[in-house]
């Protein structure tokens, strides 16, 4: 379930490419920002789904609940 998230991250040789594919500056730009947006939410799509997805995070979750409860 996280590894999808991750592997958003592949994109770190993307902006290297860019450069090679487009010529025009506004392209380049363009393509830039995309490419940092997709870093940006797969970064915290990862770190969502991991957090919330690990074992710890359920015993974490069941001792907060336990605690409560005393």
């Amino acid at each position: 379930m996280g590894l999808g998230p991750v592997c958003g991250l592949g994109f770190t040789v993307a902006p290297f490419v860019n450069q090679l594919a487009y010529r025009d500056p506004v392209f380049i730009a363009g393509a830039r920002t995309g490419v940092l947006d997709a870093e940006v939410f797969g970064s915290a799509a990862a770190t969502l789904v991991f957090a919330t997805r690990s074992p710890t995070a359920g015993a974490i979750r069941r001792a907060d609940s336990s605690a409560q409860s005393v």
